[in-house]
């Protein structure tokens, strides 16, 4: 019963990753692609701040929490089938986490630590970030959305 509970808590919060690093791809990003460079770097700025509540907190951390230790208990108690897919989905929430930790919040620090002030600065601020942070968001979301797929699959067994 723990083992289920934990699992389903696992892919709801990674379910919840998965979507918010989506949404970045299909629609934050798109949706700012034609904006100045002053405004992108602002915009940014912004959601970097407001992104840094309680709420996304416990689900970002949450998410391979539940994942590890469903995986620990499916070790314990669970079928061969069920405990390779529970462990392969918590290593990619691990993963996600990882990504996220090492490549886009330092990503967002470098966005809010250069100058930004003239036009030139923050173009040149948006050249260094938007590149980089579009694509290891991508990775990360991809990560995300597999994590949330093996884990249910786990859960079907």
């Amino acid at each position: 019963m723990l083992l289920t509970a934990s699992l389903i808590a696992a892919i709801v919060l990674n379910a919840l990753v998965a979507g918010l690093f989506f949404s970045f791809s299909v629609a934050v990003l798109p949706g700012l692609r034609d904006v100045d460079d002053r405004s992108f770097v602002a915009t940014f700025r912004r959601i970097n701040a407001a992104i840094q509540n309680p709420v996304f907190l416990a689900v970002f951390f949450g998410a391979p929490i539940l994942a590890v230790l469903a995986a620990g208990m499916a070790l314990i108690q669970g079928t061969e089938l069920n405990t390779t897919m529970v462990v392969v989905g918590a290593l990619l929430s691990a993963a996600t986490f990882m990504f996220t930790s090492s490549r886009s919040v330092p990503l967002n620090t470098m966005l809010d630590r250069l100058p930004a002030n003239t036009d030139a600065d923050a173009r040149s601020a948006r050249q260094r970030f938007e590149p980089l942070w579009s694509r290891w968001n991508v990775i990360r979301t991809l990560t995300a959305a597999a994590s949330v797929a093996v884990l249910s699959i786990a859960l079907a067994f």
